[in-house]
């Protein structure tokens, strides 16, 4: 199955996003260079600047200045993204 990109998505609140990761980031469980927390996984590239936000089977890439990349196979993985979103940030 091939992987489809959104780089809009009205859903999506970048911000929120941010938030979550910041918190994965703080609280996860590190493992290498990613820490996991309550199904969600954050990483970010060498120089910062990138952020990467994954579910088991979707992918939130944040770029400077706030652009984004998501990727996912079925609209049921991202909407399975955007409900482990929603947990973390309710426990923050």
């Amino acid at each position: 199955m091939s992987r489809s990109q959104l780089n809009h998505d009205p859903k999506l609140d970048v911000l929120k996003a941010l938030r979550v990761f910041n918190h994965v980031m703080d609280h996860g469980e590190k493992e290498g260079e990613v820490r996991s927390f309550m199904g969600l996984s954050a990483s970010t590239d060498f120089d910062g600047y990138t952020m990467y936000l994954n579910s088991h089977h979707a992918k939130l890439t944040v770029f400077f200045h706030n652009k984004y990349q998501l990727e996912f196979v079925k609209a049921e993985e991202l909407d399975e993204f955007y409900t482990l979103l929603d947990r973390v940030a309710e426990v923050m």
